[in-house]
């Protein structure tokens, strides 16, 4: 019991990280989508 309970603690550590580091890739990606499109609107 003792090792089941640690292993489910450590599965649901590593798909919580998983999805922090989503949410942060998908921020960054938004903010270089953001810096591109302020760069097209000023040579426009």
């Amino acid at each position: 019991m003792a090792i089941n309970s640690k292993e489910r603690i450590k599965y649901i550590y590593v798909t919580k990280l998983g999805s922090l580091q989503n949410k942060r890739q998908n921020q960054q990606q938004a903010l270089l989508e953001d810096v591109v499109a302020e760069k097209t609107k000023q040579k426009q």
